[in-house]
């Protein structure tokens, strides 16, 4: 009995380690330099330092590395650059499905994959440069706070859009498109 109680009891040690773990709460940038054009990011629910890549192995629904030379400037005036990006194929029904209280780590499903998503311990501004694959009508890019759509950008220029949203409390965010989509940064800033 006691070996038992002592089980469960590390059980849950370890559970609640990893989901510490899997919530950022530092200053983080993520991007896809590292990468090759064409090598896999995620054909199933990855984590990049806290960052959940969900891709999937069905047919077109894994997340690749591809190459999209492109330089701007964030709404602050800070210059960026991308080489290495990362493509997916959309999923229009990320927006209403995650409000399925579906957690970032959870197992793959058809309804929200092919997105990305990010925990946090602690309330920030998260900043996601996103855009279409190509320009098309009647689409967008979108950014999810605690199941509520927070920021979009329509995909009907070919260009990276830049989605910021400030929270005032820890959360869950999950950021994607309903087309063709390239990401090229995230970056997320704890308030101070």
């Amino acid at each position: 009995m006691k070996k038992t109680i002592l089980t469960i009891a590390l059980a849950l040690v370890a559970m609640i380690t990893v989901n510490a773990q899997d919530k950022v709460s530092t200053a983080t940038t993520w991007d896809f330099e590292s990468y090759e054009k064409g090598s896999v990011i995620s054909n199933g629910i990855n984590s990049i330092n806290g960052l959940y890549v969900r891709g999937s192995e069905n047919e077109g629904h894994e997340i690749m590395a591809d190459m999209r030379k492109r330089t701007g400037k964030f709404a602050d005036g800070t210059a960026w650059k991308s080489r290495m990006v990362a493509a997916i194929n959309g999923n229009g029904s990320l927006k209403k499905d995650v409000t399925s209280k579906v957690r970032p780590a959870n197992d793959g499903n058809q309804k929200i994959d092919r997105c990305f998503a990010l925990n946090t311990a602690v309330p920030g501004t998260l900043t996601v440069l996103i855009g279409p694959r190509k320009a098309v009508d009647d689409r967008q890019v979108f950014l999810v706070f605690d199941n509520q759509v927070v920021a979009t950008g329509d995909a009907s220029e070919d260009e990276a859009y830049e989605l910021t949203y400030k929270a005032n409390k820890p959360g869950v965010f999950w950021f994607g498109a309903d087309c063709q989509y390239f990401l090229y940064k995230v970056i997320f800033t704890p308030a101070e």
